[in-house]
């Protein structure tokens, strides 16, 4: 079990230590599995188990980034363990829209990630790898504070290290290689006259240069524009 979450710092098990030969001997408690990722906590006086217990052994706590008791269990098996461990990954983040956080009011049957997603008119899509989960259509952007994929360069600052995220969400830059040029230029007229069918939404965002939900002769210009270093406006045209 514990080796399921040891590729990711944000998952630690921790062990209460007490009753020694009830059934488990020192020894025993020794071989549980560390590495930084499980620990035994010295809890002889039973203080630890006396802030969560009800008076079973052996009890499980799942304690979230906020440090806020997410479930308690009795004789947890792995399924258990593991499908509450992903529930508080899912959830462990942040939603914002326009830079503002906007406060989990998710059901009981939800997600925070999938509230911040679909309460403000996005699609949400679940996986069996809470980490492949993704939203589409969204008003309100979700940052993640305990994904497992790591980095130390974010290039358009959406809370996604370069190596973790799969949209580099520059305008223009549909082929996600950080510079507008005729590449770019030829996937937008391919999008446009439907030669390309694959088209990700990663690549419709970018191709939408002046966010009109519409992919068109007008982004077209601005693409242009941008490799020559060019600025229009816009609204001083109206185009039908």
């Amino acid at each position: 079990m514990h080796h399921n979450f040891e590729d990711n710092d944000y998952v630690k098990f921790l062990g209460a230590l007490s009753d020694l030969n009830q059934p488990y001997s020192c020894a025993q408690w020794g071989n549980t599995p560390d590495d930084g990722y499980s620990q035994i906590v010295h809890d002889t006086a039973s203080g630890i188990y006396n802030m969560f217990g009800n008076g079973y052994v052996p009890m499980t706590v799942w304690i979230d980034h906020n440090m806020r008791v997410h479930d308690a269990m009795n004789s947890a098996g792995s399924w258990s363990i593991s499908s509450r461990i992903n529930e508080m990954l899912e959830s462990c983040g942040e939603c914002r829209i326009d830079g503002s956080l906007i406060e989990d009011f998710s059901s009981s049957n939800d997600s925070y990630q999938s509230y911040c997603c679909e309460d403000f008119g996005g699609t949400y899509y679940e996986f069996s790898d809470s980490e492949d989960n993704y939203c589409e259509g969204s008003d309100a952007a979700w940052i993640s504070l305990c994904s497992s994929c790591t980095g130390t360069v974010d290039t358009d600052n959406d809370g996604l290290a370069d190596e973790c995220d799969d949209c580099l969400n520059m305008s223009g830059d549909l082929n996600d290689d950080m510079m507008v040029d005729v590449l770019d230029l030829v996937g937008l007229v391919n999008i446009i006259l439907n030669v390309t069918q694959d088209t990700s939404s990663c690549m419709l965002t970018d191709a939408d240069m002046n966010n009109d939900d519409i992919i068109n002769i007008q982004d077209v210009i601005l693409v242009i524009n941008s490799i020559l270093r060019v600025q229009i406006d816009f609204d001083k045209y109206q185009i039908d």
